[in-house]
């Protein structure tokens, strides 16, 4: 057994670095999606963006705790333009999984489901990629710990974290908070990790729901096909799941009506992120991305082997194990995205990927602004683009700082787009006015600089008397200082 215990911590390690290379060899950075250059610049925005570098810049519609584990990390350029910072951050959570699974499970369920953990392609894809899932379902699984044991103490600190980590933890704490309202008078410790967001939002930016009004996030959701409409959206939830998890998650479901049959209610907490999401499906709040699902992976695992704990008859708990194991490795179109960089069922369901695996994205959008500016010096180049997260790509793309960047993270943002010539000696201007565009003119009082370049002609001729077209595409116009 303890062979088998040092073997796994081993693959926990040795997996996910040598497939975060050859990602990177082959898609010029380890994140998956454009989320997750997002993720990684606002840890770099904190640290390395010159008189503005500031905790303030900890953001918008995210929530903290994931950006400050990845300060450490990102010190380091080559972590941080290689994606690699995020990758070596997630090695360590996913280190800690395996530790506590091994805690939570005897043996060997233990050897079982940290196989299955170590082995599933979406959980490696993400471990690779700067995103806070894998943070997520380590915060779970000590909360669900620390719930078996019921050490209040360590449950708090981990709903906490939980709770700065990823909204999906919201309706554990409410959870909690109820069946320990009669038992603890902590409980309202709980709400700890909300009420420190709440005022932090409202202390550096006047709104304690800043996070949701800002137009990053204000009405970015709405395409969902399935939303108001609960058959529809449960035929779409299992379709999905069949999917990602095979006949996984049948199992697991009678397990979990056994285990509940049993009294064991402490299990409903690992399925919230499921039923979390699929609430905000209907609400057309959320979308059908793999990653959201893969919060709901800890139930899927977990509660079998909790189950066949319950079983004595061991031909059963063989056979059990072997149905686990046999539907779940053997599902072999899911490991496609090992290969193609992409969710395996990207053309089944009718909505965009451009935020979930899409790592030929990633690639694209690196080698565009690559080959854009590759005639143009920007050595002590001071840049003002678009407050979206191209910006960001165009961070990672050529090796450029927060710090040589004005974008919407910036304080005098407003100042800099009204004088730009004051303050930069590139312009990117976009050709194409997207809904994002106009929500950012709304947001920063009708002083959205691409917007009143082609709605003020007082203003285009402004920056044209400061600054002359170097080049343009279908996309975007690059203007150098005069």
């Amino acid at each position: 057994m303890k062979f088998l215990k040092i073997l796994i911590f081993f693959l926990t390690i040795i997996i996910p670095l040598f497939t975060g290379l050859s990602f990177y060899q082959r898609f010029l950075n380890t994140s998956s999606c454009l989320d997750g250059f997002s993720h990684l610049y606002i840890a770099k925005n904190i640290i390395h963006n010159g008189k503005y570098s500031t905790i303030k810049n900890l953001g918008t519609c995210w929530l903290p705790f994931y950006h400050l584990l990845l300060i450490p990390f990102i010190f380091l350029d080559e972590l941080y333009f290689t994606g690699f910072a995020g990758t070596f951050l997630n090695i360590i959570i996913l280190f800690l999984i395996i530790f506590y699974l091994f805690k939570l499970l005897p043996y060997p369920y233990s050897l079982f489901s940290s196989l299955l953990f170590l082995s599933y392609p979406y959980l490696l894809v993400y471990t690779l990629s700067p995103m806070t899932e894998v943070l997520t379902i380590l915060l779970l699984i000590l909360t669900f710990y620390y719930f078996l044991k019921d050490d209040i103490n360590k449950l708090i600190i981990s709903v906490i974290l939980g709770s700065l980590t990823r909204y999906e933890f919201y309706p554990i704490v409410f959870f909690l908070f109820f069946y320990y309202f009669k038992k603890s008078k902590k409980v309202f410790l709980f709400f700890s990790g909300i009420l420190f967001w709440l005022i932090w939002n409202y202390l550096l930016f006047s709104d304690p729901f800043y996070f949701y009004n800002h137009p990053v996030t204000k009405n970015t959701c709405g395409i969902l096909p399935y939303a108001f409409n609960i058959k529809e959206l449960l035929n779409f939830n299992i379709k999905i799941l069949k999917n990602l998890f095979f006949y996984l998650p049948i199992i697991s479901f009678f397990s979990f009506f056994y285990l509940i049959y049993k009294k064991s209610f402490k299990l409903i907490l690992l399925t919230l992120p499921l039923f979390t999401h699929i609430f905000l499906e209907y609400f057309n709040i959320s979308l059908g991305y793999a990653r959201f699902y893969l919060l709901s992976f800890p139930f899927f695992v977990i509660t079998p082997f909790l189950f066949l704990k319950n079983i004595n008859k061991k031909g059963f708990k063989i056979v059990f194990i072997f149905l686990i194991l046999f539907g779940f490795l053997f599902n072999p179109s899911i490991f496609s995205v090992l290969t193609t960089g992409k969710n395996h069922y990207i053309n089944k369901f009718p909505y965009g990927h451009h935020l979930d695996i899409n790592y030929p994205l990633v690639k694209e959008k690196i080698l565009y602004f690559q080959n854009l500016f590759k005639d143009i010096d920007l050595k002590k180049k001071k840049i003002l683009i678009p407050s979206r997260q191209e910006f960001q790509v165009f961070s990672f793309a050529l090796k450029i700082r927060p710090e040589d960047i004005f974008d919407a993270y910036d304080d005098e943002i407003i100042s800099i787009m009204k004088e730009p010539e004051k303050y930069c000696e590139i312009l990117i201007i976009e050709n194409h006015l997207d809904d994002f565009s106009f929500r950012f003119h709304k947001y920063f009082k009708n002083n959205y600089y691409s917007v009143l370049f082609f709605k003020n002609k007082d203003y285009q001729r402004k920056i044209l008397n400061h600054f002359y077209l170097v080049k343009s595409d279908s996309k975007y116009s690059i203007y150098l200082k005069k």
